[in-house]
C-alpha cells in the first residue's frame, strides 16, 4: 500500500514542483521559529507585567491574539502550497492518508460547532482555526522534510532555537529574575494593584510566591511549558552533536588536518556541543521536576536504544505497547490516588488536582462538543474549588485540556492523531510511502530505525506550536 504515487519521469521534481515546496517549508520553518517568542500566560494574572521597571510606562507587548491568527494563515498558506506542489507531481493519497484527512475534516466540523456554541465565539474559533491548521501543517511537513535537504533545514532550525532559548534562560537566572523580585520589593502594594489583586489575598499570596521562583520560563510564561519546549530542543541539539562529533571523527581519518589548520568539522562539533549544554542548562533552570525527570528518562532511554538499536528494532512493537501500558498505568494510579485522598501530595501537584477536578466539572456541563477552543478560563471559574487559589486558562494536562475544549468523542478523534503522528513517524518504511500504514510489524533493518526517532524531535514542534 501507497500513500504516494509519482510518474516514472518525475524522480526529479520539476522547477515549479520544488519551487513551491520550498516555499511551503519556509512558511511552516517561520511560524516554528517564531512562535517560541511569543508569550503565553496560562492564568489570569500575568506575572509577566512584573518584569517591567518600576518607573515608567509599560512596555509594549504584541497582540497575542493577532500574532496566532497571522501564524495559522501562514501555516495554512503553507499547507496549500504543498498541495498545490503534489498535484503538479501528480500524487494522489492512498488509503491512509485518505483516513487522516478525514480525521483532520472530522475533527474540524466537530471543534468548528463546538467553537460556535462557546461563551467566546471569537476566542474559541480562533483557537479552531489555529489548531486545524497546525494539523495541516503537521500533514504537510512529514512529507516535506522527507527530502534529506529540507529535513536538515529543520534540525537546523530547531537546533537555533535551542541556543537562543538557552540564552534566554541565562539571562533570566542572572538578571531578569532579580531586578524582577527588587521591583516588587521596592512596591509590592503598588505593583499587586496594578494587576488587580488584594494583599493578603490567596491570590496575592499565591502570586508573591510565583513571583520570587527563580525558575527559567523563556517567552512562555510558565516554567513547565518552557521545559517542555527545551525537551525536544535539546533532544535536536544532542542528535547535531553526536553527528557532527561522528562526521569530523571520520573527517580526521580520512583527510587529517595540518598542524596549524583549522579543522572545520571539529569546529563544527564544539559548536553542537555548546548548544547542547546551553539547551540542557536551560532544561534545568526552569526547574520543572516533570521536565527535568522526562528529560533524564529520554537521555537514558535513547543511550539504551543507541547501544541496543538491533534490539529494540526487533522489537519494536512489545515495546510500543509497554509504553503504552505504563502511560495508561500511570494516569490510573494518579486518579485512583486523587480520588482515595481528596488530593495529591505536594503543593505542585495539588494544584494541579484542582484543575482536574474543576475540569471533570466541566467535562460534565459540556459533555458532547465541550466548551470550546480557549474558553476554559471562563468555565473553569464556574467548577474552580472553594479552596483554590489560582484561575487557570489550561487544565496543565493534554486529556483533560482536549475533553474540556473539545468533549469526549472530539477528544478521542484529537488524541488518535497525535497517536497516529506518532506512529507513523517510527515506521520503518521510507517517507512519504507508507506514512499512515500504522501496522506494527517489526523492522527488517535495524538502519532504518533510529532516522525514524529524529522525526519524534520536530513532529510535537509543528502540532504543538
Amino acid at each position: 500500500m501507497n500513500d504516494t504515487r509519482m510518474r516514472p519521469d518525475a524522480e526529479r521534481p520539476p522547477a515549479a514542483d520544488g519551487l513551491l515546496e520550498t516555499l511551503a517549508l519556509a512558511c511552516i520553518l517561520g511560524v516554528m521559529a517564531a512562535r517560541p517568542f511569543v508569550a503565553e500566560t496560562p492564568f489570569r494574572i500575568s506575572q509577566l507585567i512584573l518584569t517591567a521597571p518600576r518607573t515608567g510606562p509599560v512596555p509594549h507587548r504584541p497582540p497575542g491574539e493577532l500574532l496566532r491568527v497571522s501564524f495559522a494563515m501562514i501555516l495554512l498558506a503553507g499547507f496549500v502550497l504543498w498541495s498545490v506542489g503534489q498535484v503538479f507531481r501528480e500524487r494522489r493519497v492512498g488509503r491512509g492518508g485518505a483516513i487522516f484527512a478525514g480525521l483532520i475534516a472530522a475533527f474540524s466540523a466537530w471543534s468548528f460547532v463546538g467553537a460556535l456554541l462557546a461563551v467566546d465565539v471569537r476566542g474559541a474559533l480562533t483557537g479552531w482555526f489555529e489548531q486545524t491548521t497546525i494539523l495541516l501543517a503537521a500533514f504537510a511537513t512529514m512529507h516535506l522534510a522527507a527530502e534529506r535537504r529540507r529535513r536538515g533545514l529543520v534540525i537546523v532550525v530547531l537546533v537555533a532555537l535551542a541556543g537562543t532559548m538557552g540564552v534566554k534562560a541565562v539571562m533570566q537566572s542572572a538578571f531578569e529574575v532579580p531586578r524582577r523580585i527588587a521591583d516588587f520589593q521596592a512596591d509590592p502594594a503598588g505593583q499587586l494593584a496594578q494587576v488587580g489583586v488584594s494583599p493578603g489575598s490567596p491570590q496575592a499570596r499565591m502570586f508573591q510566591r510565583r513571583l520570587y521562583d527563580p525558575s527559567s520560563i523563556g517567552y512562555l510564561g510558565l516554567a513547565n511549558v518552557f521545559a517542555s519546549l527545551m525537551l525536544i530542543l535539546a533532544a535536536a541539539a544532542v542528535g547535531v552533536a553526536i553527528e557532527k562529533f561522528k562526521a569530523a571523527r571520520r573527517s580526521r581519518k580520512s583527510n587529517p588536518p595540518a598542524r596549524r589548520d583549522v579543522h572545520l568539522p571539529t569546529l563544527a562539533a564544539a559548536a553542537a556541543v555548546v548548544l547542547l549544554v546551553l539547551s540542557a542548562g536551560a532544561l534545568f533552570m526552569t526547574r520543572s521536576k516533570g521536565g527535568i525527570a522526562a528529560g533524564l528518562v529520554a537521555a537514558v532511554a535513547g543511550a539504551l536504544v543507541m547501544w541496543r538499536r538491533s534490539f529494540f528494532a526487533r522489537h519494536r512493537r512489545k515495546f510500543l505497547i509497554i509504553c503504552a501500558a505504563v502511560l495508561v498505568t500511570g494516569v490510573c494510579a494518579v486518579a485512583a490516588c486523587g480520588l482515595a485522598r481528596g488530593s495529591l501530595p505536594s503543593l505542585s501537584m495539588q494544584v494541579r488536582w484542582e484543575y482536574w477536578v474543576g475540569s471533570a466539572g466541566i467535562i460534565a456541563e459540556s459533555p458532547v462538543f465541550g466548551v470550546g477552543q480557549g474558553n476554559f478560563g471562563q468555565a473553569y471559574l464556574r467548577h474552580r474549588l472553594p479552596a483554590a487559589a489560582e484561575s487557570t486558562k489550561s487544565p496543565h494536562n493534554l486529556l483533560m485540556d482536549a475533553a474540556t475544549q473539545y468533549g469526549p468523542i472530539g477528544a478521542v478523534v484529537y488524541l488518535t492523531m497525535l497517536v497516529w503522528i506518532f506512529l507513523a513517524v517510527i515506521r520503518r518504511s521510507g517517507w512519504p510511502g507508507q506514512i499512515f500504514d500504522l501496522s506494527l510489524a517489526p523492522h527488517t533493518s535495524a538502519r532504518t530505525f533510529l532516522p525514524r526517532l529524529k522525526w519524534c524531535v520536530f513532529i510535537p514542534i509543528v502540532v504543538g506550536t
